[in-house]
């Protein structure tokens, strides 16, 4: 009996761990530029870098998988408070087959798959919602683990977006 409350401490642990080593990584990436990996269309399988959707526009990249509220509740917020011209880029973290059916519960947007694994060997993620804003010419102006407020993402929003109007 007391075996049980022991594993259940250990797997918290190990997941506390894990999420903080996320945590740190999402944080690493803010000014940099985006690495370059490989995302796919739950529809036809075929993979393209991730540039090729998000050059020359802002863009937000919303690693989730299925059945996460919190991802759930992120991109609903993001779909309300990103301005036109912004990209959101779902990118559901599971097979071809689960990410297909996924996409359809965030149409219209166009929803991607992971099938490279750059979640996790690229990003070094292991906690979703991962959100990533970058600016139109890739950097990375926020990054994040976890669902995150309206104020957090409206200015990352507008940092991303800074760069297009000075660019104006």
């Amino acid at each position: 009996i007391a075996i049980v409350p022991l594993t259940a401490l250990g797997i918290l642990s190990w997941r506390r761990t894990q999420v903080k080593h996320s945590m740190t990584a999402a944080a690493g990436l803010a000014g940099k530029r985006l690495p370059s990996f490989e995302l796919c269309s739950p529809a036809h399988g075929g993979c393209a870098p991730v540039e090729s959707y998000t050059a020359g526009h802002p863009a937000v990249l919303i690693f989730t998988r299925p059945g996460c509220p919190f991802c759930d509740a992120q991109i609903r917020e993001l779909r309300e408070i990103a301005p036109d011209g912004v990209r959101l880029l779902p990118v559901v973290v599971a097979t071809r087959d689960v990410a297909r059916h996924v996409a359809e519960q965030y149409r219209p947007l166009m929803s991607l798959w992971d099938g490279q694994d750059a979640f996790r060997t690229t990003l070094v993620g292991t906690a979703v919602p991962l959100t990533i804003v970058v600016d139109h010419d890739g950097m990375v102006r926020h990054a994040s683990i976890g669902q995150q407020s309206r104020a957090v993402l409206g200015n990352a929003l507008r940092t991303a977006l800074a760069g297009v109007m000075s660019d104006r």
